[in-house]
């Protein structure tokens, strides 16, 4: 039989109390190496929470920040890409003019006239263009389709030229309609006359993207297209010389357009600049914040593992000191 005297039990309630001790240590070593973080934030921080609270406050506003500006990127790229498009059509319009007008005769000027109204169309699709969503070129209504067809616009652009048979007059009354708040504004533009607000990407940083189809830019080039329909349109009866007339002043507004185009296309390319590196500071900030904060809570995982060896080898131990204990007895002893 076993004896087992007060001493005995003194050792082993001592054993047991510090084999669960180790037991707990071990679990949260193995956390700590699962994990990365110190299983005793509290003690690393001697119990002061406000740097730590600081700096993950301030990774949140960095992260928001990143999906603000992932946003705004992307809609700063789709107006350029749009604007772009503009130009595009705008400078083979511009081209084909260019190459006719002195020479053309009068199947070729409504060929032109032909070109102008299909132009006039594929500006107006992309002046409606929809991102995420979102009309692009509305100001605040972005629910809005700002630009009405080119029939609505050609049906009020033929009335207000109706009569005129000077080709400068006939470019002015187009230019005044566009203009004129009670002409395009009113008949062809139904989206806002407010700018969409500009966007905070960064702690002192904020862009404006505010473009609008009613802006002057895209009026004119509007203006372009639709005063070269007019050269062809069938119920206004131009003669020869009036459509060679019409042409020239047409290949004039067109360049013009083009130019005002261009200098649009690089205020925005000035805007994706200051996103891209706004967005760049702001992730190197992240970075920062996140290595202090490593810092703050990570553990070590070479220290953790020395202790972990040596917390399991201090447990190895006790249970072979028990095992051994346990099977001493008086005929062993004598």
């Amino acid at each position: 039989m076993n004896l087992t005297s007060l001493g005995d039990l003194s050792q082993n309630t001592y054993m047991f109390t510090r084999g669960a001790q180790l037991k707990q240590n071990i679990n949260h070593l193995q956390q700590e190496l699962s994990t990365g973080k110190s299983s005793d934030i509290t003690g690393r921080l001697g119990g002061n929470f406000n740097y730590l609270a600081d700096i993950e406050r301030n990774i949140s506003r960095l992260e928001s920040f990143e999906t603000i500006t992932t946003e705004t990127a992307h809609y700063a790229s789709m107006a350029q890409t749009s604007v772009g498009r503009i130009n595009d059509i705008t400078q083979r319009f511009s081209n084909d003019l260019l190459a006719t007008a002195s020479h053309a005769e009068e199947p070729m000027m409504d060929q032109l006239s032909s070109q102008g109204l299909e132009y006039l169309d594929q500006t107006i699709s992309v002046l409606n263009t929809v991102v995420g969503g979102r009309s692009l070129f509305a100001g605040v209504d972005t629910d809005a389709i700002p630009v009405a067809d080119s029939t609505t616009i050609m049906t009020a652009l033929v009335a207000e030229v109706g009569g005129l048979t000077n080709a400068n007059d006939i470019v002015q009354a187009g230019q005044d309609w566009f203009t004129d708040p009670t002409g395009f504004d009113a008949i062809a533009y139904d989206g806002s006359f407010t700018d969409m607000a500009p966007v905070r990407i960064g702690a002192d940083e904020e862009v404006s993207i505010a473009l609008r189809a009613d802006d002057a830019e895209f009026k004119q080039t509007l203006a372009g297209f639709a005063v070269g329909a007019l050269i062809g349109e069938p119920s206004l009866g131009y003669g020869e010389n009036l459509k060679r007339d019409l042409l020239f002043a047409t290949t004039s507004e067109v360049k013009d357009a083009q130019a005002d185009l261009t200098t649009v296309q690089a205020g925005l390319g000035f805007t994706e600049e200051r996103i891209e590196d706004t967005a760049a500071r702001n992730a190197a900030s992240k970075t920062s914040l996140s290595l202090a904060m490593n810092e703050l809570v990570q553990a070590d995982p070479y220290e953790t593992i020395t202790r972990l060896e040596e917390a399991q080898f201090q447990l190895e131990a006790i249970y072979t000191v028990t095992s051994r204990s346990s099977q001493i007895s008086l005929l062993n002893f004598m």
